[in-house]
């Protein structure tokens, strides 16, 4: 039997208020075919991890708990608005971080501990990056200049805690729920 999981970086609540506060601001009324990311769905993927064994777990668990305790809090801070396309139609926008060593370092780290247990390594380069909103199909591009000319200033926030989430894919979307977080030091 397996689970489909991931490991994300938590996002604070009122660093989650003051980005749907940012949000709406910009966002103004009459865009139906957005799909809002909720709250509580908020955060930074370090790690898909897809269907996992869960006799894996214990050992997966242990591994992740492990490499957190050894890692340093580091400051944070959302920069600005990007949009990740599907070949030429927008599919996310995203908010995205400014450059920080650290969390690269510990993304590697994660990385480098869990292809001993079979994962694979990522190839693509590591781009922390919060998901805003979906696109349900290609809009127009005055919604990617309505955010995208907006930059992000003064939301900052300590890492702190790790989350390994069970992703469970239903018909009206993604749902997560948090198996399982450990505290850098």
């Amino acid at each position: 039997m397996t689970n489909r999981l991931f490991i994300a970086l938590e996002i604070p609540d009122e660093v989650k208020d003051k980005l749907i506060y940012l949000r709406n601001e910009i966002y103004g009324a009459g865009f139906k075919k957005i799909k809002w990311e909720n709250k509580d769905k908020l955060h930074i993927t370090l790690k898909f991890l897809g269907e996992t064994e869960i006799t894996l777990y214990p050992e997966l668990k242990n591994t992740v708990s492990e490499t957190v305790e050894k890692q340093k809090k580091t400051l944070l801070s959302f920069s600005e608005f990007g949009v990740l396309y599907n070949n030429t139609s927008p599919r996310i926008l995203l908010t995205g971080t400014e450059k920080n060593n650290e969390l690269q370092c510990f993304k590697r780290n994660i990385d480098d501990r869990l292809s001993e247990l079979g994962f694979e390594k990522e190839s693509r380069r590591f781009d922390p990056h919060l998901t805003i909103f979906r696109f349900k199909r290609a809009e127009d591009s005055i919604i990617e200049e309505k955010f995208l000319n907006k930059k992000i200033e003064n939301v900052k926030f300590t890492t702190e805690k790790i989350v390994i989430y069970k992703s469970s894919l239903l018909k009206s979307g993604s749902v997560y729920e948090p198996v399982d977080a450990f505290f850098m030091k």
